[in-house]
């Protein structure tokens, strides 16, 4: 159980949650202001937003803003106590009930494995294009698993 390790080294959701809050609650580059999803169920944490940019010209440098903050609060609250591992995304898509619904034209996934925390943490800054309406957006994703059995001793 995660118990007192998770309390001192706090939510990497909610760092993360913090650090976008900082960056993007005044941009005046977003054309709607940006709603944070954050949540806690037991030992599961789930942290979630969209930026939706004025201008469709916008959306590549939210993207790489997003992801500058979301990579520099994970090796933040990693320091040299953990794994990181990061991937690259050049496209993919978003199927919801057996259809796709959004198109992946970049992102930028990471798992953070916490030996502080004893956690493991999904992140993912996704440049997504909705093909019906043709606008585009950066999300943000965040899914934390506190109680791990990774960190199981055999």
């Amino acid at each position: 159980m995660v118990g007192f390790s998770f309390k001192v080294h706090g939510l990497l959701s909610e760092k993360i949650l913090l650090s976008l809050k900082s960056k993007f609650e005044n941009e005046d580059s977003l054309s709607v202001p940006v709603k944070f999803s954050h949540s806690l169920r037991g030992t599961y944490a789930t942290f979630s937003t969209n930026l939706f940019p004025k201008r469709k010209s916008d959306v590549k440098k939210i993207y790489i803003d997003a992801c500058t903050v979301v990579r520099a609060a994970i090796v933040g609250h990693i320091g040299e106590e953990g794994e990181i591992i990061e991937y690259e995304v050049s496209e993919g898509r978003i199927f919801d009930g057996g259809k796709v619904w959004f198109y992946v034209l970049e992102g930028f996934i990471v798992e953070a494995y916490c030996f502080t925390c004893r956690s493991v943490s999904f992140a993912r800054v996704l440049h997504e294009k909705d093909p019906r309406r043709e606008n585009e957006w950066v999300s943000v994703d965040v899914d934390e698993n506190l109680d791990t059995p990774w960190f199981n001793e055999s």
